[in-house]
């Protein structure tokens, strides 16, 4: 597709896309009600998503890790907020980067501008999209496609065709990296108990928490080669320094936004998990807890 057309193409996937995102309020936050979600989608777990965005830039020391070199098309999917796209936008000035989310990014964008940008880069659009029922692009359209981050929004069974969807509007030689958490580990027990009623939730919903340490796996059964995938681990406390704080803060507000479900679904009442979550930051300045990131990229032949 000619580039100068990428903004034609951007409002006509939006014209033809889903019915506006319908809510439901559960355990006093927002949630989506069209989709297995396990997180919120209102402006606190907005905020802990950009959070999560630095904490990861922090780790990475990067905001990506694939071999670019100057990349012209950049799709993001699963934007979020839309933060590491804009970015992405003001580090590629000459790319055009779409960012493509089930939901819409939020009102006041210009929250999400870095310091002295007073408004979104012009190479930057975003589009409504839900990449469990296909993104709205020709094949062979975007030199370099994102994701990160959907592990609680994917069933299990959907991953292998997810990531030859993203394959599909990748083109030949064009980079996929992919990025997700997985469990926090070698924490006290109300971290494992709180880990046990989200893997029970998860499970109910057809999603497996765990599926990020497979992210390579599957780029590589999509076809793609050269695939480099690694762990990050993240140290969860005090003992972790400023990032340590950071990710402890991060998880006590992630774990804070699954209660809603766990509670609703039974698998703990109210009181159980809020004396759960209670007991966290002492747990965590006693223990050396992790939380491990995994990314993985590769390119397409």
């Amino acid at each position: 597709m000619p580039w100068w057309n990428w903004r034609k193409q951007a409002r006509t996937a939006e014209a033809e896309s889903p019915a506006r995102q319908r809510y439901v309020t559960l355990g006093g936050r927002r949630r989506i009600a069209t989709i297995p979600y396990l997180l919120p989608n209102d402006l606190m777990e907005q905020r802990r998503l950009d959070f999560q965005h630095y904490i990861l830039r922090y780790l990475l020391k990067a905001p990506y890790a694939a071999p670019l070199r100057s990349p012209l098309s950049i799709l993001d999917v699963g934007s979020g907020t839309g933060r590491w796209a804009i970015e992405m936008a003001t580090i590629f000035p000459d790319a055009n980067v779409v960012g493509v989310d089930i939901a819409d990014p939020p009102a006041e964008q210009t929250g999400i501008l870095g310091e002295g940008v007073a408004s979104l880069p012009e190479n930057y659009t975003f589009l409504k999209a839900n990449i469990l029922e296909g993104l709205p692009f020709p094949d062979n359209n975007f030199e370099y496609v994102h994701m990160r981050f959907l592990a609680g929004a994917i069933p299990s069974q959907q991953w292998g065709g997810m990531v030859r969807e993203l394959a599909r509007v990748t083109t030949r030689g064009g980079w996929i990296e992919l990025t997700e958490g997985s469990l926090p580990r070698d924490g006290g027990p109300a971290l494992t108990q709180i880990i046990d009623w989200g893997i029970t939730m998860s499970k109910r919903f057809g999603i497996e928490p765990k599926f990020g340490e497979r992210i390579g796996g599957f780029l590589t059964e999509a076809g793609l080669v050269r695939v480099v995938s690694r762990e990050i681990p993240g140290p969860i406390g005090p003992y972790g320094g400023h990032v340590g704080l950071m990710l402890q803060t991060n998880g006590l507000s992630l774990m804070g936004g699954m209660q809603g479900p766990v509670v609703s679904q039974g698998i703990a009442s109210a009181e159980e998990y809020s004396a759960a979550l209670a007991r966290l930051p002492e747990e965590f300045a006693r223990s050396r807890a992790v939380q491990p990131f995994y990314v993985a990229f590769g390119q397409k032949p």
